[in-house]
């Protein structure tokens, strides 16, 4: 899936540090018609293969979402992430929940 992030102001390097916070995998990307400058591209590319490989349901995809989506909020509102720790908890109990093998 491919965000684009030109509203929030944030680039995709941003997003992609900010998710990388809480142990969420992501990459910058461009949109069409971004800069040519990889620093200021505002494209974020989430991959949902791994979690469905995994087998997280509909309704642990919503959780993800949703703590991806106030994180980024954070970040451009307050310029960092609140309730980080629990954040981090919570992926790490859908990995657990989860597991590879």
């Amino acid at each position: 899936m491919l965000l684009n992030l030109k509203q929030t102001g944030l680039t995709g390097q941003q997003a992609q540090d900010t998710l990388a916070e809480l142990n969420i995998t992501s990459n910058k990307n461009p949109i069409p018609f971004d800069s040519a400058k990889p620093s200021e591209w505002v494209g974020l590319r989430l991959g949902v293969a791994a979690a469905t490989t995994r087998g997280l349901n509909t309704t642990d995809m919503e959780s993800l979402g949703l703590m991806i989506s106030g994180s980024l909020r954070d970040k451009r509102e307050t310029g960092s992430v609140r309730y980080i720790n629990e954040l981090r908890a919570s992926v790490a109990d859908l990995c657990k929940n989860y597991p590879i093998y």
